[in-house]
């Protein structure tokens, strides 16, 4: 039997991550790919709804756009076009999410 700390969650297959070490997911039809702080990345054939469902109850994340999701731990700041990641990074955020992204980042500081 195959498990995994409890601060992990299943996510497919064999993987299992850390939520916090999330930093964002990047969809690309029906797969997500799940980029970590350690530089990994993982592509799963799961759509980024689905992996989304899995990670929200155990973090900060929030849909940015059709195709990316955040880590709103990972924020650095807003910018004009976008959110600035710790990494240096630049997340494009759609207009009709806008609203909501802020309000969420205001209530975490």
């Amino acid at each position: 039997m195959n498990t995994a700390p409890s601060n992990r969650v299943h996510i497919a297959g064999e993987l299992y991550v850390q939520p916090v070490n999330v930093i964002k997911l990047v969809a690309s039809i029906n797969y997500t790919t799940i980029y970590l702080v350690d530089g990994k990345q993982y592509m799963v054939a799961l759509t980024i709804s689905r992996v989304l469902q899995v990670l929200l109850p155990h973090g900060q994340f929030i849909r940015t756009h059709r195709r990316n999701v955040i880590n709103l731990a990972y924020v650095l700041q807003q910018t004009s076009n976008g959110l600035l990641l710790k990494n240096n990074e630049t997340i494009d955020w759609s207009r009709r999410r806008r609203k909501e992204i802020k309000t969420r980042l205001r209530e975490l500081n």
